[in-house]
């Protein structure tokens, strides 16, 4: 069964108040309380400081993980079973609960596991050998992890 992702209503509010700041710099121009159009700059330099906070920021972290950690992108091998997953790579190897993921999501190429609201282990479906590799992975996860679950068929 899948839930319903909170992070909608985020999305929602966001979306919902970039709208009422433009409305309010409209309506200030059209009734003429913004003749100075250094004013208008300025809320519109607002309004795009806003969108770049809201998309640019989390860009910039994941482009600076990377710069800082660069074996992060190399072969991973992950086992996954009852108990949890076990991933080993270059740098060491970790083991995880299922209780530990918050929210699994498929996407058509990635399986995501987010152990925390915003980060994920990334597994790329090309790494599966076949389909019924990826639906295996699929039925366990469905099985075991007691999260969020967004996953196909």
């Amino acid at each position: 069964m899948m839930k319903p992702r909170t992070t909608r209503l985020g999305n929602v509010l966001f979306w919902v108040s970039v709208t009422v700041l433009a409305y309010f710099a409209y309506e200030a121009t059209r009734i003429g309380a913004l003749n100075d159009i250094s004013t208008l700059l300025w809320a519109v330099a607002l309004a795009l400081f806003v969108v770049f906070l809201r998309f640019g920021t989390p860009l910039l972290a994941a482009r600076t993980f990377v710069r800082k950690n660069p074996s992060v992108l190399g072969p991973t091998n992950q086992t996954i079973g009852p108990t949890g997953t076990f991933t080993e790579n270059a740098r060491g190897q970790a083991t995880l609960g299922w209780n530990a993921y918050q929210r699994v999501r498929e996407t058509s190429d990635l399986f995501l596991l987010y152990a925390q609201s915003n980060f994920a282990i990334i597994v790329p479906k090309r790494c599966f050998k076949s389909a019924d590799d990826i639906q295996r992975y699929r039925e366990i996860v469905r099985r075991y992890c007691p999260g969020t679950l967004e996953l196909q068929n």
